[in-house]
């Protein structure tokens, strides 16, 4: 799924890629008794959406990078009655 889509990648690795830190200076966020560690999950996730072959689609969105904005800012989703 993330290989066909650069902004959703992007949007997906950029929140796996910051759990340690949230979960570092917010414990209380995780669950008490995991039945997996969480993790160990983000950051096999992150390696597999990293090593997935993309296609020429995503690699040329992919040049383009954050320059260009790749989501929709809810508030424009509003005015288009879709709230």
């Amino acid at each position: 799924m993330l290989a066909a889509d650069w902004g959703w990648w992007r949007t997906v690795t950029g929140n796996l890629a910051k759990l340690p830190d949230l979960l570092s200076s917010q414990p209380q966020l995780a669950p008490p008794y995991p039945r997996f560690d969480v993790l160990t999950q983000a950051k096999q996730l992150l390696q597999i959406a990293d090593t997935v072959p993309k296609g020429l689609k995503w690699k040329l969105r992919a040049n383009l990078g954050d320059r260009v904005r790749w989501y929709e800012r809810p508030e424009r989703a509003d005015r288009r009655g879709l709230s």
